[in-house]
């Protein structure tokens, strides 16, 4: 494995720098999310962006949970990177911004990241700031600190239920698509 390139749980190998729509596995993203700890690890409880990923999704209207779900997917190819560091490394946000447009691509979300995902990722953030300062593992704001596994096992979970539900979708809106007498004796092909 040469140093241009990452290796992924799945085995890929991945260059960060030119990511392929090929190379982006939705289990690749769950492991390597439910590994990474939130507030680069300066929490008092093992909480992974996993976890919070799940939680941004469950905090939306159906249309944008997948993108609630996969909002810091970015994080599993190159990490995270704390937000007054982030902001100062443009290099680093345009990389982001193109793994970015390879995962919405990928699972055919649109480009831009609806507005309603950034304010449930605020307010779990504010959850997460009350739950973190509680020094306590109450669940009554969401957040439980599951192991790594267990994340992982939960938002595979979420996403192929969101998949089959866009799926569902998808195959409703073709079976309602209205014919016009004329079109319905027509041949297409």
């Amino acid at each position: 494995m040469s140093n241009k390139t990452i290796r992924t749980i799945s085995g890929r190998k991945i260059d960060p720098f030119n990511i392929q729509q090929d190379d982006i596995c939705i289990e690749d993203i769950a492991h390597s999310l439910s590994m990474q700890c939130r507030y680069n690890g300066h929490s008092r409880h093992f909480y992974s962006v996993a976890e919070h990923s799940i939680l941004v999704s469950q905090c939306l209207p159906a249309s944008c949970q997948l993108w609630g779900l996969l909002h810091d997917a970015t994080e599993a190819y190159i990490g995270d990177m704390i937000s007054p560091i982030k902001h100062r490394l443009t290099a680093f946000i345009e990389l982001e911004a193109n793994i970015h447009l390879v995962i919405a691509t990928r699972f055919n979300l649109p480009v831009e990241i609806p507005p309603l995902v950034h304010q449930a990722d605020h307010q779990v953030f504010e959850r997460e700031l009350e739950w973190l300062d509680s020094r306590c593992m109450d669940p009554r704001f969401g957040m439980t600190g599951l192991m790594p596994e267990l994340a992982a096992l939960k938002f595979l979970e979420a996403f192929h239920r969101l998949e089959r539900i866009r799926l569902d979708r998808k195959k409703r809106d073709l079976n309602g698509t209205q014919f016009t007498p004329l079109e319905k004796g027509r041949k297409y092909g």
